[in-house]
């Protein structure tokens, strides 16, 4: 069955959030196979076709006649204008509608949107789950109660009325199970993952090349307080001066900041001159940056966005690098990778313990390889045709729902 996909969230485009990175790619994986996409930017004035293409190749997309991007002008009407275009799609299309939303306030106005139409083709509401997918746990562990209690009398109405759940991590559903078992249908569904999408079907990393006087750890990334990048320089204190630790990401529009940030970590640490910022990559400089490295971290700290909510596009992105990882212990990572198989794990607030890490990997050449190996093998069945066709296989459930 064809379907007609409104993906209801004004993106930022182009866009350095590998959230945003990860919609794109997911959705122009599913067109074409299931349906057409229609996927809504905010913008002060529209952009061309052609740009919009130039952006897209950087993600693996480009537009199609079943992938397509509509601008929402900038200002006070922005999301009046949105909900028009979506009310003008509906109406517009002969085929089942899948709203797709990933925030509670674009989930409510999709349910309300839904049940204006009395007839034509089904209309169905999917909530997408990412970082701040059940907020009230966010605001409790800000210490933000009453926002909390406002949020929790939310969630229960529209776990209840949305017609699914995309689950990105396999912790979201085991909250939505216990604390809301009345919920709509829900599926955990990772990110689909495309290594030559990415630009990493590269044939083999840097696995501790031969004559190298160096160690290089690596992280491409962004540098929210949630993401734990400082354990990283602290762990430098305690490895040799042959490690040497280079960092890349961030927001284009702020890598001096980005720089000087790390930079003063790196003084109070005392290892400046072992740590090097790239600056902001454009996602097709990414792969190679990673192949080229020795060891990639992956921090997430101890809070509740990396305990249970996130699936970082960059887990995926270092085990298609076939370089060997280092990931933080947390039911996020720890349901989606086997700990000493296709990782090494450690806590998430001890660089210590990460420098034992990196000492163990720079030490045992053949474990390194063999981590390495078998990370490559598990990202394989993130596939985009296996997520497509567990995507339909969701679908056609809700829809005989």
């Amino acid at each position: 069955m064809d379907y007609t996909f409104i993906y209801y969230h004004r993106i930022h485009f182009p866009s350095a959030s590998g959230q945003t990175i990860q919609v794109l790619r997911d959705y122009h994986a599913l067109s074409g196979t299931l349906g057409t996409v229609h996927i809504f930017y905010r913008s002060p004035v529209p952009h061309r076709n052609a740009e919009i293409n130039d952006s897209l190749k950087d993600y693996g997309s480009k537009l199609t006649p079943h992938f397509q991007m509509h601008c929402i002008i900038d200002g006070w009407f922005g999301k009046s204008r949105t909900e028009k275009e979506v009310i003008r799609l509906i109406q517009s299309s002969e085929k089942p509608v899948i709203i797709v939303t990933r925030t509670l306030y674009h989930a409510e106005k999709a349910i309300s949107i839904r049940d204006k139409f009395r007839s034509g083709p089904p209309i169905k509401v999917i909530l997408e789950l990412h970082e701040t997918a059940i907020p009230h746990i966010v605001y409790h562990e800000q210490k933000r109660n009453i926002k909390a209690f406002f949020s929790l009398r939310k969630e229960k109405k529209i776990f209840c009325e949305t017609d699914g759940i995309l689950c990105t991590a396999p912790p979201q559903l085991t909250i939505l199970d216990r604390r809301f078992p009345d919920h709509a249908p829900a599926v955990v569904l990772p990110n689909a993952f495309s290594p030559s999408a990415a630009g990493l079907d590269l044939k083999r990393g840097n696995i501790l090349r031969a004559g190298k006087k160096s160690f290089h750890i690596r992280y491409a990334g962004q540098f929210s307080l949630w993401k734990n990048t400082d354990v990283i320089i602290e762990a430098m204190k305690f490895l040799p001066d042959t490690v040497l630790l280079d960092i890349a990401g961030g927001k284009p529009e702020d890598e001096e900041g980005t720089e000087k940030m790390l930079m003063e970590k790196s003084q109070i640490c005392g290892v400046e001159n072992r740590v090097k910022y790239f600056g902001f990559l454009a996602p097709t400089r990414v792969p190679l940056f990673l192949a080229e490295a020795d060891c990639l971290v992956l921090p997430l700290g101890n809070n509740v966005q990396s305990r249970l909510f996130t699936s970082p596009i960059k887990l995926f992105e270092y085990a298609a690098s076939r370089v060997p990882m280092i990931v933080t212990r947390q039911p996020t990572t720890s349901t989606l990778l086997e700990e000493g198989v296709h990782a090494l794990m450690v806590e998430p607030d001890s660089p210590q313990e990460l420098a034992e890490a990196v000492r163990a990997v720079s030490m045992d050449k053949k474990m390194a390889q063999k981590l390495a190996d078998k990370a490559k093998e598990w990202v394989a069945q993130y596939a985009p045709h296996r997520h497509t066709e567990n995507y339909k296989n969701f679908l056609s459930a809700i829809i005989g729902h």
